[in-house]
């Protein structure tokens, strides 16, 4: 146990300098407000129906777990130590903006406190069934409802149906609310996608913040949005389906813990739902998309050829009324070719300063010929080559992959052109079929014949890794922590934590 605690209080110290006065830099009051403002320019508002943002003296009914089972972050290496968080029900109350139902957030925070005694982590709790007589209370109280839905993620936590659906109790609170309230507000604190269907589809929902998981601050920087303190400027970076299913990895990905054999190839998010026959109706959300509180026009403005590649320049004004920033994508359409390729690239993207109503500013988006180019890895070109292929390249820019339009400019090119020349190393040698742009699968004629010899990562012997870990989390087998094996003469990390040797005793 001793071991563990000395090895652990790495995780609590601050990992940066600290200042002349002693003031840590992680942690600070402007460490945690910088945080906040970067936790709101990601988070994405999926739809708004005139429900947000919240006016000052709304009365709000703030209902499920994840009202105060807030998820900061992702598991193993997406973790971070912190002095403490803040959730959305301490955010609306930071804000002074909103009044809360009490009675309602009292047996929420509760529950969600009687289930971490429980042993249950923040995003693994289950969402308790909301009493009738607090709802109708909640009900009498207030017409508008802020129903918070959490969800954890992690390494080795792959999304499966009951991470990217809602459960049973979920569904039963988003029931029990449309009923009860004129306005409902859904917010998600989620790694990863959920199912959003339901959201779009349905006219008693009024609006959606997808909110990640946004560090300390994440409440705080959900509320903040919500009221209007700062506009929603966040897009998608990725796309959402209506069903798990509707992935292509989905089907194969969990078959083995040992591999996954990557059968989709480049047709990932947008890349498929973009391109492949059929895919598209399969979106709830695409790709780029996000919501504002303003209104934005993006005007080209002209494009610049180079050497090296292309610049894009564009004029972008907020038409609305109130301040806000806007996002530019600059997709790309390749001419077909003998390399197989998506019906749209993401070639470039920039967010614009904060601009006031009225107010116009300059964007600029350099793109390179390697962003242009396709990995031709079984010489339908050029073998293990970039390739620029001949033909004309079309650009399209717009609020998200699908709503994008083609901009008035052609990128001609004569001939095809090697942009970067590579040799093979570690090449698959057992995928057997692969993801085509027509939606069917492709032998992958892999011979298997590179040398494993020419791998540029050697295996180390198990008596040489000493050191690399500490041997009290060792397991077994494992050769990232193997059993202590070091000789008399060598120092390993246990004698640095047991105080035998020092840190630069122990790196000699």
């Amino acid at each position: 146990m001793g071991k563990n605690v000395r090895w652990q209080r790495l995780k609590y110290l601050s990992p940066m300098p600290l200042g002349k006065d002693g003031t840590r830099v992680t942690g600070s009051k402007e460490h945690l407000e910088r945080s906040k403002t970067i936790a709101k320019e990601g988070m994405v508002l999926l739809k708004n129906n005139n429900a947000l943002p919240f006016e000052t003296g709304t009365r709000l009914a703030l209902l499920g777990k994840g009202v105060f089972d807030y998820v900061k972050g992702g598991g193993g290496s997406g973790d971070v130590t912190v002095a403490g968080t803040t959730n959305l029900y301490d955010g609306f109350k930071a804000t002074g903006r909103v009044s809360v139902f009490e009675e309602a957030c009292d047996f929420y925070k509760k529950d969600v406190e009687a289930q971490y005694r429980d042993g249950k982590a923040p995003g693994m709790t289950v969402e308790p069934e909301l009493p009738e007589d607090i709802l109708k209370r909640a009900a009498a109280f207030t017409d508008t409802a802020v129903i918070a839905l959490c969800r954890f993620s992690g390494e080795g936590w792959d999304r499966k149906h009951e991470d990217f659906c809602l459960s049973e109790g979920e569904k039963k609170l988003v029931e029990k609310v449309k009923k009860a309230f004129k306005k409902v507000v859904v917010v998600i604190n989620a790694g990863g996608q959920i199912e959003t269907g339901w959201i779009k589809d349905d006219p008693l929902i009024d609006a959606a913040l997808y909110a990640w998981q946004g560090g300390s601050e994440g409440g705080a920087a959900e509320a903040e949005l919500l009221c209007g303190i700062s506009t929603p400027s966040g897009k998608l970076a990725d796309t959402f389906a209506y069903k798990l299913e509707d992935y292509p990895s989905t089907e194969g990905f969990s078959k083995s813990d040992a591999f996954v054999e990557y059968e989709e190839d480049i047709f990932v998010g947008y890349r498929y739902f973009e391109t492949v026959p059929g895919a598209k109706d399969k979106v709830v959300y695409p790709f780029g998309y996000g919501l504002s509180y303003t209104t934005f026009a993006v005007k080209p403005a002209g494009v610049l050829e180079t050497p090296e590649g292309l610049v894009f320049d564009f004029f972008v004004s907020n038409t609305g009324d109130r301040e806000g920033k806007e996002v530019v994508e600059l997709y790309f359409a390749a001419p077909k070719g003998a390399i197989d390729k998506p019906a749209r690239v993401l070639c470039g993207f920039k967010k614009t300063r904060l601009l006031q109503p009225g107010d116009t500013t300059t964007v600029s988006i350099s793109v390179d010929k390697k962003t242009l180019s396709f990995y031709d890895d079984l010489g339908s070109v050029q073998k293990s080559a970039w390739i620029l292929e001949k033909g004309d390249y079309r650009f399209f820019t717009g609020g998200d992959v699908r709503s994008a339009r083609e901009i008035n400019y052609v990128y001609s090119v004569g001939e095809n052109e090697v942009i970067e020349q590579c040799s093979e190393k570690m090449t698959p040698k057992h995928l057997k079929k692969r993801l085509t742009s027509d939606g069917s699968y492709a032998d992958v004629p892999f011979d298997g014949s590179a040398p494993v010899d020419d791998a540029p990562v050697k295996r180390i012997p198990l008596d040489s890794i000493n050191g690399y870990g500490p041997s009290y989390r060792g397991v077994k087998g494992n050769a990232m922590f193997p059993p202590e094996k070091a000789s008399e003469n060598k120092k390993s990390l246990d004698d640095v934590a047991a105080g035998k040797v020092t840190l630069d005793e122990f790196l000699e």
